[in-house]
């Protein structure tokens, strides 16, 4: 470790994957570069910064994608799952920043590195594949226009898991990645999105399918510090789980905040033409958790709540196993499309997450599509035409 970094949090390496030369090399990170620029996003920006040259287009071969954990990733503190994807921006050209949770970040960690930076351009589609400190690069021919869901599933088969996260996280684009749509996500754990920027349009041009990520690898913590990081963690658990929004998330995850947010006039309906969301109340927390679905937590890495589940449709058209749609994902239409259902809400997200474009630019845009949005329209119109959105999804 360097001088003025101490040791703990970084295991101080990348993994470099340069797809045009099908080369993969393990590299050092300066010690006071970790610890200027602290954090995932500190370091992808500091790495972009230094390796790009002014004006490159962001689907350039010469443009980098960049996977990075912070000094916390995949210890006890809570939400230590999170990882930063650092790219260039494919609808503005500056920098795309993009952060999800789940195990990916935790489990790059253990795979024994940092930060991956994968630039070039394959020609063909491939994979990537890190296994304590050892990285190949895999045919993806067979992953081709499949949406995340089904690629997560493969992989982890092929690697020994059937449907379980013992050790495996998956990071997959979709077809709105492959298909190079601006602001396509990437989709790692089945559900969690990295969705600023267009980071998904990135990896569809470099022909990068998804990053499988294992290993054994621990964070070091430096001795000195273990003591007082023990206290810190049992001190922000203990403070989060006895919040009234700690606990509100804990039992319901943040569905719960409907509700309350639409009583307080906070839910603009029909491209903000409204506040009124007629029906609000089926749409109550412990409604959806308790009867609509068939619900499993599903916590992410070091998660204090159990707010994240996988939610099973018992019945009718949109049956199946789907991931939990979360406020912000159920804010869109209501914002935006005023649609009633709640078995489309369940639904739409995991179309979006599925086929790895963002929900909520998603969602504007079909609004915005809407030929009669500054109308009085009734439910019988495009406002509340479910078949009609989820069909445009599609496309």
């Amino acid at each position: 470790m360097g001088n003025r970094f101490p040791a703990g949090g970084y295991l101080e390496k990348i993994l470099r994957v340069d797809l045009t030369e099908r080369r993969i090399i393990d590299e050092t990170v300066c010690a006071d570069v970790l610890h200027q620029f602290i954090g995932g996003t500190g370091l992808g920006i500091r790495l972009l910064y230094d390796e790009l040259k002014p004006g490159i287009d962001p689907y350039s071969p010469e443009n980098r994608v960049i996977f990075a954990t912070g000094p916390v990733t995949g210890t006890m503190v809570p939400g230590s799952g999170t990882y930063s994807v650092i790219s260039k921006n494919t609808l503005t050209g500056l920098v795309a920043a993009a952060q999800a949770n789940g195990f990916f970040g935790a489990r790059l960690k253990y795979s024994g590195y940092d930060a991956v930076v994968v630039q070039g351009r394959s020609d063909r589609p491939v994979y990537l594949h890190i296994c304590d400190g050892k990285a190949e690069l895999e045919d993806a021919s067979d992953l081709v226009g499949k949406d995340t869901f089904e690629t997560d599933m493969l992989l982890h088969r092929k690697y020994g898991e059937d449907g379980v996260e013992h050790g495996i996280s998956v990071a997959a684009i979709g077809p709105a990645g492959e298909n190079l749509v601006r602001y396509a996500c990437i989709v790692s754990d089945r559900g969690h999105v990295a969705s600023s920027g267009g980071v998904g349009a990135i990896m569809g041009s470099k022909n990068l399918k998804a990053i499988v990520v294992r290993g054994k690898h621990g964070v070091p913590i430096h001795s000195s510090n273990v003591k007082s990081y023990l206290e810190n963690v049992k001190q922000w658990v203990e403070e989060a789980k006895s919040s009234s929004m700690g606990k509100l998330v804990s039992n319901y995850g943040s569905i719960g905040f409907f509700v309350p947010y639409h009583s307080r006039g906070w839910v603009p309906v029909k491209n903000l033409t409204t506040n009124i969301f007629a029906g609000e109340e089926v749409f109550e927390a412990e409604y959806i958790r308790g009867r609509l679905h068939h619900v499993q937590p599903r916590s992410c890495h070091g998660c204090t709540f159990y707010h994240c589940h996988t939610v099973e449709v018992a019945k009718g058209t949109y049956k199946g196993v789907v991931g939990e749609s979360q406020h912000v994902l159920r804010s869109v239409p209501q914002k935006r499309l005023s649609l009633f259902n709640r078995k489309h809400f369940t639904q739409r997200p995991r179309l979006c997450k599925w086929r790895a474009f963002p929900f909520y630019p998603g969602g504007i845009g079909k609004s915005y599509g809407n030929p009669n949005r500054g109308n009085n329209c009734s439910c019988e119109s495009f406002w509340a035409s479910q078949e009609v959105l989820s069909a445009g999804f599609l496309k």
